[in-house]
């Protein structure tokens, strides 16, 4: 597939801002803040770029010369899978994590997905060794239940508990959390990695909220 000649140029001159970006020496002087922050502009407009490629990429895969297909292709499609505001892990007797996910396309809009979802909870311990902590597997009809919207934007809501809370970090501390998210329209899964924080239980009436 050839890439669209803006896309394709925006790429090039990135990559070569970034390089130059990263051969800098970063030290406590005068406009080191402005550099992280044009960094950081920098990797969220490369980010963009990409997910632009991709819904470019697989538009073409749908289409090709299926007329059934056609219609399959014009479909907002998701390219990019996030923890949404909200995701943590709730310490106490009967720990467990509230994961939500948000599934984007190529603008940042949230756009559904078909699913299934693949959740694993895992945390590192002072040596560096991994610790899973629990997993589920969501179908298609678990998926579509797990949609939410609210003041947040909507986002998919799933409960992991924790079977193996001797491993579990202290409220404070973080886990690591993948997700590996399936959808018809795309050849691929997507996936994230990605921390979520470890937080006291709720308590309502002075007693933890029933599970």
């Amino acid at each position: 597939m050839k890439m669209p000649d803006h896309l394709g140029c925006g790429l090039l001159l990135l990559a070569i801002l970034s390089h130059g970006c990263g051969s800098a020496k970063v030290g406590p002087r005068a406009g080191a803040a402005e550099r992280s922050e044009r960094i950081a502009a920098l990797e969220a407009e490369n980010r963009a770029l990409e997910a632009q490629v991709r819904e470019l990429e697989a538009g073409v895969e749908l289409s090709g010369s299926d007329a059934e297909a056609i219609p399959l292709a014009a479909l907002p499609r998701p390219v990019e899978l996030s923890m949404a505001t909200g995701s943590v892990v709730r310490a106490g007797d009967r720990p467990r994590a509230e994961i939500r996910l948000r599934t984007s396309d190529a603008r940042g809009r949230f756009v559904q997905v078909t699913g299934p979802v693949d959740l694993v909870l895992v945390a590192i311990d002072q040596d560096g060794e991994p610790h899973r902590l629990g997993a589920v597997d969501v179908d298609s009809d678990g998926v579509r239940g797990a949609l939410r919207e609210g003041f947040m934007g909507a986002s998919y809501v799933f409960t992991v508990r924790i079977e193996n809370p001797a491993h579990l970090p202290a409220p404070g501390g973080q886990v690591m959390v993948r997700a590996v998210m399936h959808d018809a329209r795309l050849a691929d899964p997507m996936q994230s990695e990605e921390l979520i924080p470890v937080l006291q239980p709720r308590r309502t009436g002075g007693s933890e909220d029933a599970e």
